[in-house]
């Protein structure tokens, strides 16, 4: 296999806390992948016993399930070892945008992007937009999923507001729908193809 950088592939020698930065970007752009044993002339840098490749892969896992990276971001990560010895760290692209280190904050020292074969830091610009996307996005789901429980289990309706809308949906988003729900009882429970709601 040629190993190369560009927008979705990073070359690493070892697993070092930039990783973690490196991760960050990917969840916050299109998703990636992180070849760790690699050289950055594309060379195999290192041959590691079974035992090794446990130790590094076991880093990895650590800062996954212990709250290095918010929001929870376990199901867009994957490891693998591949024939060369040469560990994959596949990064999917999140849905719950903007991602950060947790110990930095939602800022431009713990939040990230990926440009080009470059990670970069996210201005506050940035970050509001990605904010912005991801409640818009999150609202329309919601909105979209209403007409489930409008007719045909009302008395879920603020159960299904309790849990799901997050503390970013605004306060006027959300008496929209509590009136969208109303609207469907209305009108029979007939899908709505698209709702928008400016903020």
């Amino acid at each position: 296999m040629k190993y190369i950088e560009d927008s979705t592939q990073e070359l690493k020698r070892e697993i070092t806390n930039v990783i973690k930065k490196e991760i960050v970007a990917f969840l916050n752009t299109f998703g990636g992948t992180i070849f760790v044993g690699v050289n950055d002339d594309g060379s195999i840098y290192w041959n590691l016993t079974e035992k090794q490749k446990d130790i590094e892969q076991t880093k990895i896992i650590n800062w996954i399930i212990g709250g290095v990276f918010s929001p929870d971001c376990k199901e867009f990560i994957d490891l693998q070892w591949n024939s060369d010895g040469v560990l994959e760290i596949h990064v999917a692209q999140g849905d719950q945008k903007p991602y950060y280190l947790t110990e930095k904050g939602c800022n431009s020292k713990g939040c990230f992007l990926r440009f080009e074969t470059s990670k970069m830091p996210a201005s506050k610009a940035d970050i509001k937009r990605m904010k912005l996307q991801s409640q818009e996005i999150y609202f329309l789901l919601i909105a979209n999923n209403l007409r489930n429980y409008s007719n045909k289990q009302p008395n879920k309706l603020q159960l299904l507001l309790a849990s799901q809308v997050k503390s970013n949906i605004s306060a006027f988003q959300l008496r929209f729908l509590f009136n969208l729900n109303i609207i469907f009882r209305q009108i029979g429970n007939k899908p709505v193809r698209k709702v928008k709601c400016k903020i």
